[in-house]
């Protein structure tokens, strides 16, 4: 059996077809938890309404803590029973492959492998997912070194979804309550504790890129909390040798940093906190500039960050470089 953990907040407008996309499911051994965090709208009363229709969906409802929490009560459920060997996740908002646990489950049994991660593919509010039945007979798998797998792929290194995890995975792993980008503290830790990862280059995931989402709205100081999350993935891969792993987290700090100095200067945090972003800024540079690996582009981004006017010649030979590919 499959565990699906769906934890859920304010999502009234998207929470049925995400629901839709589960029940749709061509593999039909499963349960489907849903944890509904303290919903303020009508999302509680959706999940009840699903529950009573069918018999494999087991609904909580609690004060609002958080979307970590909500995973944690919902592993919690799950890894107190003994017969749902499986385990993925699944945001609210989103919509999942109606094939997605078919090939998940599909590529991994039989093997010793604890964890198997799908492609995502994004998509916007105006947009509607298509889907194409899959030849499972035919699936393109790849067996990956945890550092091959974090170093080289965009995003599902990171995000708890896309995957099926053994139960094993959780069993002295949970995530961090009272954190935004809650995912970051955990996954990596995952993926490192295990032998291999088996990559499915398949799009079985559609993220919805929510404009009222966590991470969408304006900025506020608990986003910070995703650089507390990269330096302790810089110090556990710089402890353990992994140096594909850390440039890329290293890039990702400089890259989010900047980012979120830009969304904080027209916040109403902008006096208290954007001394102490720069100053992060600069340490995290005066640490990392000439970092052995880097090449000079690498390098030239990172000056880019820090002295912002070079940002424009950055972004004219990005533009220049790509218009020769082009040719």
């Amino acid at each position: 059996m499959i565990s699906v953990l769906v934890p859920v907040y304010n999502t009234e407008k998207y929470l049925r077809r995400c629901l839709d996309s589960v029940l749709a499911q061509t593999f039909q051994d499963f349960e489907l938890i849903l944890v509904d965090d303290g919903s303020t709208d009508a999302s509680g009363r959706i999940c009840d309404e699903y529950a009573a229709k069918d018999e494999r969906i087991v609904v909580f409802h609690q004060k609002n803590k958080g979307q970590a929490a909500a995973r944690n009560v919902a592993l919690d459920y799950v890894l107190a029973s003994n017969y749902s060997e499986w385990i993925t996740f699944i945001d609210s908002d989103d919509v999942v492959h109606p094939q997605i646990l078919e090939m998940l489950y599909l590529g991994i049994i039989g093997t010793s492998e604890k964890l198997i991660a799908g492609d995502l593919q994004f998509f916007k509010n105006n947009e509607r997912p298509e889907f194409q039945k899959k030849d499972t007979s035919s699936l393109t798998i790849r067996s990956m070194l945890p550092e091959t797998f974090f170093a080289t792929n965009h995003y599902i290194e990171t995000v708890p979804v896309a995957k099926l995890y053994h139960r094993s995975c959780f069993e002295n792993v949970r995530y961090p309550e009272g954190k935004i980008h809650e995912d970051n503290y955990v996954t990596y830790k995952i993926i490192f504790s295990l032998g291999s990862v088996l990559h499915l280059e398949y799009p079985i995931y559609y993220y919805f890129s929510n404009p009222e989402g966590t991470t969408k709205s304006s900025w506020r100081p608990a986003r910070l909390t995703v650089f507390e999350a990269y330096s302790q993935q810089l110090d556990f891969f710089h402890k353990n040798g992994y140096k594909e792993a850390e440039k890329k987290i290293v890039l990702h700090y400089a890259n989010m940093l900047c980012a979120q100095i830009r969304e904080a200067k027209t916040s109403k945090y902008r006096r208290q906190y954007l001394g102490l972003m720069r100053d992060m800024m600069k340490r995290h540079l005066k640490k990392y500039k000439g970092y052995p690996g880097m090449g000079m582009r690498d390098n030239f981004r990172f000056y880019a960050m820090e002295y912002p006017f070079t940002e424009i010649i950055y972004r004219i030979m990005k533009k220049m470089r790509n218009m020769m590919r082009m040719k």
